[in-house]
């Protein structure tokens, strides 16, 4: 899906699912299977969340081969789509997100 980092090779990709309301990615290797799921609220009875620009993005890992892995997942999107013009301001931080094993 993008090239950056650089200097991380790419996860091999398996599949892409488009519907009216989500963008399905599917991955996977030897190891571990990764879905990652944009999903965008297209509700007809709310004119306010369909005109939203916004996407939900869940990530879903599993084991193949049955053995415990670590994982790190990098995501970053431009500030471009955030703005109008490219030299506009924008304010940003970083989340780290640290989940445990059901």
């Amino acid at each position: 899906m993008g090239t950056d980092p650089a200097d991380v090779p790419a996860f091999p990709q398996k599949s892409l699912t488009i519907t009216p309301t989500q963008s399905i990615y599917e991955f996977d290797d030897d190891s571990v299977h990764v879905t990652l799921k944009f999903t965008t609220p297209r509700l007809p009875s709310s004119l306010d969340a369909m005109t939203q620009p916004l996407s939900y993005l869940t990530w879903t890992v599993s084991s193949v081969d049955h053995a415990q892995h670590a994982i790190s997942i990098y995501d970053s999107t431009s500030s471009l789509l955030a703005v109008n013009e490219p030299d506009q301001p924008v304010t940003w931080s970083r989340e780290t997100m640290v989940r445990s094993r059901r």
